[in-house]
C-alpha cells in the first residue's frame, strides 16, 4: 500500500501566510469510511504550508476531502476530491481565501475553453492523467465548490418595505 501526501499552500493576494489553524477530513468515496476524522490536523511544513499523510487501505481510490481553515477570525471551509492513482505523493492546488470570485470565473472560462476545444488524449490533474469527461468533471465540482463557498462568505441582506 502506498502513501498518499496531501499538500496544500494557503495564500491571501498571492503571499503564503501562516493560519491560526488548518485541519481537514478524508473519506473514501466508495464505502464511506474514515480515513482521517473531521478536524484532523495538518502538519505546519513552512510559511503558508500544511500537510498530512496517510497509507492508502487500496490502490485507484477516491477520496473526498474537506478542509477547514481558520486564519483571522475566520472560517474557511473547502471541498475536494482525490483519486490515487499512482503511488507518488500530490500537490493540490493552492488555496487561495481573498478572491474566490476570481477563481471562480478563471474555473469558468477555463472549462468553457476545454469544452470548445474538444477531447484530447489526456490532461494532467495533480500530476495524473484523466480524459477529458473526468477533467470536465473535475472543473464542474470545482465551480460548484466555489459557488457554494462564495455564498456562505456572501452576507445575506433582507429588504423591507414599510407601507
Amino acid at each position: 500500500m502506498s502513501t498518499i501526501t496531501i499538500r496544500k499552500t494557503f495564500k491571501l493576494a498571492g503571499v503564503a501566510v501562516d493560519v491560526t489553524s488548518f485541519t481537514l477530513s478524508v473519506i473514501r468515496a466508495d464505502t464511506g469510511a474514515v480515513v482521517a476524522a473531521a478536524g484532523t490536523a495538518m502538519t505546519h511544513a513552512g510559511t503558508g504550508l500544511y500537510e498530512y499523510a496517510f497509507t492508502a487501505p487500496a490502490a485507484n481510490l477516491t477520496y473526498t476531502i474537506s478542509y477547514t481553515i481558520i486564519y483571522a477570525g475566520q472560517t474557511l471551509v473547502l471541498p475536494d476530491t482525490y483519486t490515487d492513482t499512482s503511488t507518488e505523493s500530490i500537490a493540490l492546488p493552492d488555496l487561495t481565501g481573498d478572491d474566490l470570485v476570481d477563481t471562480l470565473n478563471s474555473l469558468i472560462i477555463q472549462r468553457l475553453q476545454v469544452a470548445r476545444e474538444g477531447p484530447k488524449p489526456s490532461y494532467s490533474l495533480h500530476g495524473h492523467k484523466v480524459d477529458w469527461t473526468q477533467y470536465l468533471d473535475y472543473l464542474d465540482k470545482r465551480i460548484m465548490a466555489l459557488r457554494k463557498e462564495i455564498a456562505m462568505t456572501t452576507p445575506l441582506e433582507e429588504v423591507g418595505y414599510g407601507f
